[in-house]
């Protein structure tokens, strides 16, 4: 698991290949630094990325539609989940 999507992109392009790709990686889209959507572009251009071998969900409290469009116009994202808000004054 990394901290950050920068985090996750270097680790991803120090230890991943062909034959060690993960098979799931799991993304906010709201984060500091990289969003998401830029994490993902990313990983579409790194050697050993295919799709058919890896799945990509992106997980995140809310999402506009906007974010949607792009997401499904990269043509990898395998599912986009919501994330349930607690009501204010719940931790």
């Amino acid at each position: 698991s990394a901290s950050s999507a920068d985090e996750a992109l270097k680790y991803l392009k120090e230890h991943s290949g062909e034959n060690n790709f993960p098979k799931l990686i799991i993304t906010n889209i709201h984060m500091a630094g990289m969003s998401g959507i830029e994490l993902i572009k990313s990983i579409k251009k790194l050697k050993g990325f295919i799709k058919e071998k890896t799945e990509i969900f992106v997980l995140s409290p809310q999402l506009k539609e906007s974010e949607i469009k792009e997401l499904e116009s990269l043509e990898v994202v395998d599912k986009i989940l919501l994330k349930p808000q607690l009501p204010a004054g719940y931790n």
